[in-house]
């Protein structure tokens, strides 16, 4: 079964770009290229939220590559064994564990997406502030945050 994964919205901004030709490997954008095509080729399970959505569909409001427009339709349309929604219940104590951990408040939603009960997921961003809480984070909530 594929991994749960959780995008940051960053990850997808700086993805929509126009392609005029193929990106150079080591480049971050031809890793965040080859992450949307991981997920279009069903290697992982999109974990998404309402909230999430509103903002990648706010912060996107144009795609400007076919692997940004994918992963847009692909969570729009709920795409059956290639998304799931997750909004779990959400105690004070997370919260509290959270701001602990000091992760960003303003990207709660993001977290909390990627937060399920008794199952690692995988919260991929770009945001320095999120990077640098991934130990608390994987200890505390059991989501492994990684860089892009």
């Amino acid at each position: 079964m594929p991994h749960q994964i959780v995008i940051d919205t960053m990850v997808l901004q700086k993805a929509n770009a126009l392609l005029t030709r193929e990106p150079r490997a080591a480049r971050r954008f031809a890793r965040r290229v080859r992450l949307l095509q991981e997920i279009q080729q069903g290697r992982w399970i999109v974990l998404y939220s309402d909230k999430l959505l509103a903002e990648y569909l706010r912060q996107v409001p144009s795609p400007r590559n076919d692997f940004v427009k994918t992963f847009l339709a692909i969570i729009s349309n709920r795409a059956m064994g290639m998304t799931q929604k997750n909004w779990p219940r959400w105690p004070g104590g997370l919260q509290e564990r959270m701001r602990n951990c000091r992760y960003p408040s303003h990207d709660k939603h993001v977290l909390r997406t990627a937060y399920t009960e008794g199952t690692r997921s995988t919260l991929v961003s770009e945001e320095q502030a999120i990077l640098s809480s991934r130990n608390c984070i994987l200890r505390v909530f059991d989501v492994a945050i990684r860089d892009i």
